[in-house]
């Protein structure tokens, strides 16, 4: 059976115009992204997400371009080029970065547990008894 649909716009040459896009643009004071390239290359992003699923080495070129856009991010933010809260948020929305939140305790802790409840012991996947025996 045939397959149906108009035929791919994919072409192998993308792997590497999706990485000089990102760098060509990386001395503007815009950002760009995988909307961008999909644009210049007259395609939707769905087009773009679906061939990164398709063509693993233009998946694989995809990544090495957002590893250069979350570097250039970092760079432009940390220089103060960029507005750094904007940096930040594109960092954390886009490049899976989150803030750290540390939490000191001082003091006596004390914990109250239901009467019927044991601990389980995780290696044999059973409930241990008060005495220590499964």
């Amino acid at each position: 059976m045939a397959k149906c649909g108009a035929p791919t716009k994919y072409k192998p040459q993308y792997c590497q115009q999706v990485l000089e896009f990102f760098r060509r643009h990386a001395d503007e004071t815009q950002l760009v992204g995988l909307l961008d390239f999909a644009e210049s290359i007259h395609v939707v992003s769905s087009t773009i997400y679906k061939w990164q699923h398709d063509y693993p080495a233009f998946s694989e070129s995809v990544k090495n371009a957002l590893a250069f856009q979350e570097r250039q991010l970092a760079r432009q933010g940390l220089i103060g080029e960029w507005n750094p809260a904007m940096c930040i948020f594109l960092l954390k929305n886009n490049h899976g970065y989150r803030d750290r939140h540390e939490l000191e305790a001082h003091g006596d802790f004390h914990f109250s547990f239901p009467p019927d409840w044991q601990p389980v012991d995780s290696a044999l996947g059973v409930r241990v008894g008060h005495n220590g025996s499964a």
